[in-house]
Order: structure tokens, then C-alpha cells, then sequence
């Protein structure tokens, strides 16, 4: 939400990159929480990945502002979440749930957009 902000204040552009960058500041807050070598090795390639996408965006004269926002979001959110197993059965249930929901509204979400693909827009006769 913050990507898609700044990039329609400074770059006005539509797209998913903005919250693809969100997942992938999220991931790299959780391995910066986690040891280990495997946590290590994937913090530099995400970061890699971050450098580049960058790098190309700005030579593409891409969305570098939505790219941003997106990133330094999901780092945030990635750092106040609760990087945890579920205490109990109930609290277990509910990540389902949620989980399964998520899921069944990202389906849900592909399928109007392949029944209505070649929808005339609102305005455009």
C-alpha cells in the first residue's frame, strides 16, 4: 500500500512490483531475526536481488519510489510481526483459517480477472 502511494505521488505507474519488493522486505527481516548459515546465505541473495532490481529500474526509468515504499513496508512489518510457532491448537487453527482464506481470495481474485480480461473498461466505448 505504501509502494502504490509513493509511486502514484512521485511516478505514477500501476503494477505488482511495488508489493513483490514488500514480500521480499518482509523475508529479509525474518532472516535477519533467524541465525545460521542457510539464513545468511538467503539475507544476501535477497539483498542482491534488491541492488539489482534497483540498479535495472533505474536505468528502465522504472518505478524505483514504489519499489521503495514496498520494501521498506514489508521490512517493517517483517520486524514487528511475531517470528513464531503457534503456542497452541487454537492459535494453530486460526493461522489456517487465515491461511486458507488468503488462499481461496488469491484464487478467487485470478478467476474474475480471467472471466473479465476482455471487459471493456468503464468510460471507453
Amino acid at each position: 500500500m505504501v509502494g502504490f502511494a509513493l509511486s502514484m505521488f512521485f511516478h505514477p505507474a500501476a503494477g505488482a512490483s511495488g508489493a513483490l519488493m514488500g514480500l521480499i522486505g518482509v523475508m529479509i527481516a525474518v532472516t535477519t531475526k533467524r541465525s545460521g548459515a542457510a539464513m545468511q546465505a538467503m539475507r544476501s541473495r535477497l539483498i542482491s536481488w534488491v541492488v539489482s532490481i534497483f540498479v535495472i529500474g533505474y536505468f528502465m526509468h522504472a518505478d524505483n519510489y514504489g519499489h521503495f515504499g514496498g520494501l521498506a513496508t514489508g521490512f517493517l512489518v517483517g520486524k514487528l510481526m511475531a517470528d513464531r510457532a503457534p503456542l497452541n491448537a487454537s492459535e494453530r487453527n486460526k493461522a489456517y483459517v487465515l491461511g486458507w482464506l488468503a488462499g481461496i481470495v488469491t484464487l478467487a481474485g485470478f478467476i474474475l480477472m480471467f472471466l473479465h480480461y476482455s471487459d471493456k473498461l468503464p468510460g471507453t466505448d
